[in-house]
């Protein structure tokens, strides 16, 4: 079975006055099965790497503020296709730094995961793989946690505690089972439960005491 993989290694790169982005600098290879989600041209040195650098810092705040999506948001037309690409695509994370086109869309029990090649315009690398697997979801969501626990970690060594990464995981490991099913019903819609507005709460709360499951997950 095709596995999604995050390896990466730490590195110490001077020149970052972010704190958060200096301590969570990394060689990153991205793997799906035998895959390698991460494999670049340099145009700069004209020659094929597996992997790229970049601070893991973004793409572990991407996962955490979009868990709830990432693990049950279905790609629908109804939807704009820049805002399920906000929520799904890995592209959405760069911060100085080009990333793979990955995209990851849960349907229901397996997790679509899709690559595509992606030529930069002002970047010296272009991304060449291309392919789709279907993966079960709960490891999916099982890989991102375990990365998103691994910077955290990287942040906490470093003497960075108190980042955006901390508060979006702190909410997450304090969800209730209580307050679970109204999480994965806002994910479903595409919405942040822990950003909601009122009115948003008051109607999600009113739908899921009317329709109950599993009609509620088909509606």
């Amino acid at each position: 079975m095709s596995l999604l993989k995050f390896d990466f290694e730490w590195l110490d790169i001077p020149g970052r006055t972010d704190p958060g982005l200096a301590a969570s600098m990394a060689r990153l290879v991205i793997r799906v099965g035998d895959n390698v989600i991460t494999q670049v041209y340099d145009k700069r040195a004209q020659s094929v790497r597996m992997g790229i650098i970049t601070p893991l810092l973004p793409i572990a705040e991407w996962i955490a503020s979009n868990w709830w999506a990432l693990a049950e948001e279905c790609a629908s037309d109804a939807r704009p296709p820049l805002e399920i690409d906000a929520r799904h695509s890995l592209v959405s994370a760069e911060e100085g730094v080009a990333l793979p086109s990955l995209r990851l869309v849960s349907e229901g029990d397996l997790t679509r995961v899709q690559w595509r090649p992606r030529r930069t315009r002002f970047a010296t690398i272009d991304f060449w793989p291309e392919g789709v697997e279907w993966l079960p979801t709960v490891e999916v969501l099982e890989v991102l946690a375990t990365f998103v626990e691994a910077v955290e970690a990287r942040l906490d060594q470093r003497g960075v505690t108190d980042h955006l990464l901390h508060e979006l995981r702190k909410s997450i490991r304090e969800t209730s089972p209580e307050e679970e099913p109204f999480c994965r019903l806002a994910g479903r819609l595409g919405l942040d439960p822990y950003a909601i507005d009122d009115d948003q709460y008051r109607k999600l709360t009113s739908l899921a005491c009317q329709v109950k499951a599993p009609l509620l997950e088909d509606f």
